[in-house]
């Protein structure tokens, strides 16, 4: 078992409870809500790599998609196994990492990669492997770590100058619930990984652009503040200079080949 599978394992349970949080549902809702446009008609093939405890893969099957879920670890599946199954959904569940993933005799339609290119040793080579296991024009949704993020919030949430500083030229940071390394990325570094593996953008967001700089909690309880965040997070999203300070980046691009 690598580090990172025994890192996931272990906080596995840790995960699932983050995800029900105020910060995971919002993150949650808006990755769906950027995918949900670029998604073909329900019955499509959908893979989810590094699908965690199966919070998108449930909301894909509920919309009425055929679901593969792929993650290292094996207690995040199992998480995602009990879920769909108190939904009474039907997933396809491959525990394994994606060097070792043989996939089945298809080709997908669209494939999830929200935040694995945090994780992986080989960016390039995990965005071309994706492309091969999709279908000509099929779509790709790459949810990455901003690596501006982490020096905005210690230098506007901490007042922490130092740490900021440091940060302005580092491209990993240490997990805040795995206790791993991850990568962390820019847009124009994800942008050229795409290219280079015959992808093209169509929409580019930002996601939690505004909430993870300060403390103010209003809207964790508040439904009425919850909503206008939602207006301006949205609205946000896909303007510059707004769409590359979010907490994460996401992608969506489709194979030109």
């Amino acid at each position: 078992m690598s580090n990172i599978s025994r890192a996931f394992d272990d906080k596995a349970f840790e995960w699932e409870h983050y995800t029900q949080t105020p910060a995971g549902r919002l993150r949650e809702f808006l990755n769906w809500h950027y995918l949900q446009p670029y998604l073909p008609p329900p019955s499509a093939t959908i893979l989810d790599v590094g699908a965690g405890t199966g919070g998108l893969g449930i909301m894909l099957a509920k919309a009425g998609y055929t679901v593969h879920l792929l993650d290292i670890s094996e207690k995040m599946l199992a998480i995602a196994s009990q879920k769909a199954a108190s939904h009474r959904l039907t997933l396809f569940f491959h525990h394994t990492d994606l060097t070792n993933f043989v996939p089945p005799e298809i080709r997908f339609d669209v494939i999830c990669c929200h935040t694995v290119l945090a994780y992986v040793s080989d960016a390039a080579a995990t965005i071309q492997q994706m492309a091969k296991w999709l279908k000509p024009n099929g779509i790709l949704s790459v949810v990455f770590v901003n690596r501006h993020a982490d020096v905005l919030k210690s230098a506007l949430r901490k007042a922490d100058w130092r740490s900021a500083y440091q940060q302005l030229s580092s491209s990993s940071a240490c997990a805040d619930l795995f206790g791993v390394p991850r990568k962390l990325y820019d847009a124009e570094t994800i942008l050229q990984l795409l290219a280079d593996a015959h992808f093209k953008p169509v929409a580019e967001y930002g996601v939690r652009i505004f909430t993870d700089y300060h403390e103010h909690e209003n809207w964790h309880h508040n439904q009425a503040e919850l909503e206008a965040l939602i207006q301006l997070e949205t609205a946000a999203s896909s303007l510059a200079p707004y769409q590359r300070i979010g907490r994460y980046g996401q992608i969506i691009a489709r194979l030109m080949k």
